[in-house]
């Protein structure tokens, strides 16, 4: 099954090979292969390009036929949707997209082993789940959407996605600014492990409540700080520095906020999910408070519940459905 994950809650939700992660001699994590499929397409022959791309997708058979069917809409068994592919690969935007790829990440190496280093932690703490095999691809052919996307076995990441806040291209979108200042090099494997995260352990149908949703947006940011713990925190939950001030400054206002205005235990989503979702800033609280305080105040409960209740595995707490629960045994009391 594939699942597209976020960038934010704004792009739209977007590895069946395994690539271990082994210990090197100095007993860190052997960096992990990442299949470059962005150089792959744009290196076709266009001469050739029906034998061309179908050979592609034969070397990449966990990735590239269900990429094109799933996310440009194209069939690569049609030849109808060949010349749309190669129409998209010929245009001079993409072409120069290609080659900002190209400046921005000559080497992959970096990547490779922060994503090692995570996806090592992970296996310890989830070691029944496999390894996934890692692929970047374009995603400047579908109008930068999605930045990353996953299957049981499998991650990609849309590279072209994290050129830089002020990469011109981005300025053509419809994407606001508050949404382009993460694409940036820095977000990208924060971005790509919650998109993992948020794959395998999706929201649970019977979390219904405030409590429910801040708890859920808290455990993916929780096990972020533990797969990237040299990661700040701003990069993690996506704020900017002054952000970031402003929510650690008001955390006790926040909390008293949700309390005084019986938020806890609503069911009405209309009502609370300003406070979880998206925006340049939380609805409600402020044209100067930080975006999704909900989720910022889920993070703290879990923290403080991990904290206190130090026999709780991350695997036990993701399991976990009882949102309630964990914030009794938080002890949760903001000053």
């Amino acid at each position: 099954m594939v699942k597209f994950s976020v960038l934010t809650k704004i792009l739209p939700l977007c590895c069946i090979l395994f690539a271990c992660t082994r210990a090197g001699k100095d007993g860190s994590p052997s960096p992990l292969s990442i299949q470059r499929a962005e150089k792959d397409l744009f290196a076709l022959d266009t001469m050739h390009f029906s034998t061309s791309i179908q050979a592609l997708s034969e070397e990449y058979p966990s990735f590239l036929p269900t990429h094109f069917r799933n996310v440009l809409g194209i069939d690569p068994a049609d030849t109808a949707g060949h010349t749309r592919l190669k129409n998209m690969l010929s245009n001079p935007y993409i072409r120069a997209v290609a080659a900002d790829i190209d400046s921005v990440y000559p080497s992959l190496e970096g990547l490779s082993a922060d994503l090692a280093a995570a996806f090592g932690r992970y296996h310890e703490y989830f070691p029944g789940q496999p390894v996934p095999q890692v692929f970047t691809y374009p995603a400047s052919l579908s109008a930068f959407r999605p930045a990353v996307w996953n299957s049981d076995s499998l991650l990609a990441i849309g590279l072209d996605c994290f050129l830089g806040a002020d990469y011109y291209f981005y300025q053509t979108t419809s994407f606001p600014r508050y949404v382009t200042r993460r694409f940036t090099p820095a977000h990208l494997v924060p971005t790509a492990i919650k998109g993992y995260i948020q794959y395998h352990f999706p929201p649970r149908g019977e979390q219904a409540t405030f409590l429910a949703g801040m708890i859920y947006e808290g455990k993916v940011l929780y096990l972020l700080d533990r797969l990237l713990p040299e990661t700040p925190d701003s990069l993690k939950i996506g704020y900017t520095r002054e952000q970031m001030g402003w929510a650690t400054t008001y955390e006790r206002n926040i909390w008293a906020y949700f309390i005084e205005q019986n938020l806890l235990y609503s069911t009405v989503a209309l009502d609370y999910s300003k406070y979880l979702d998206e925006a340049p800033f939380t609805s409600g609280l402020g044209p100067n408070s930080a975006p999704r305080a909900g989720a910022f105040t889920g993070w703290q409960i879990v923290r403080k519940y991990m904290e206190e209740n130090k026999s709780v595995s991350p695997a036990e707490l993701m399991a976990d459905p009882d949102a309630q629960k964990i914030l009794r045994l938080s002890g949760y009391k903001p000053r």
